[in-house]
């Protein structure tokens, strides 16, 4: 039987190369790694670099669009709703203890926060009844939503924008999971923080 997942070592020095762009940086991650998965990262590295700084919103299919938008729906109002549970509870008491500049909103929230942190309580929220965006391997996606809002309110980014950066992390992560379908299995991993994690870096 042929397997397509791809070895823990070569994931995590591939995934650095292609947020980091230096090969360099893959085996100090992943001093283990076999040279042909490092040629391999080098050869995918700019390939993605190129895709995620060139993509244009009006390139993507209209279809593509409307299920990005309906995505940002979908997420606020669980993020709403999960703002109320005693886990974001806990975590925003967590954000209020580091009295960190409050530039950005917290969604369902009065308590304004970092960025970073403001991302955490989100992603929380987001997670915390268990609706979060469902799409390949699990929560794929769910990490890009909540950290994407607040990032896009403090750099005063557009609608368009951050449709457009979301539909680039959603891609990424497609990719990365299409790449390595059994990523899941045996427990050994969990796509939400490592694919997803990625994905929210792109976007």
């Amino acid at each position: 039987m042929q397997r397509h997942d791809v070895d823990r070592r070569l994931f995590l020095g591939a995934s650095a190369v292609t947020l980091l762009g230096a090969a360099g940086a893959a085996r100090a991650q992943a001093p283990q790694a076999a040279k042909a998965g490092d040629a391999a990262a080098s050869k995918i590295t700019p390939r993605v670099a190129a895709f995620i700084a060139g993509f244009e919103l009006k390139d993507a299919p209209a279809l593509a669009v409307e299920r990005a938008r309906t995505a940002f729906t979908d997420t606020v109002g669980v993020m709403l709703a999960g703002s109320r549970s005693e886990p974001a509870a806990i975590v925003l008491e967590l954000v209020r203890a580091e009295d960190a500049k409050p530039a950005v909103s917290i969604v369902g929230q009065s308590l304004r926060s970092s960025p970073q942190l403001a991302a955490l309580a989100n992603g929380v929220a987001s997670h915390a009844l268990d609706f979060d965006f469902t799409y390949m391997q699990g929560q794929l996606v769910a990490p890009v939503i909540p950290a994407l809002l607040p990032l896009a309110e403090s750099t005063g980014a557009t609608p368009a924008e951050t449709l457009a950066a979301f539909i680039v992390g959603f891609e990424v992560a497609s990719r990365l999971s299409r790449a390595n379908p059994n990523h899941n299995g045996g427990g050994a991993w969990h796509a939400t923080g490592t694919i997803g994690t990625i994905g929210a870096a792109a976007a």
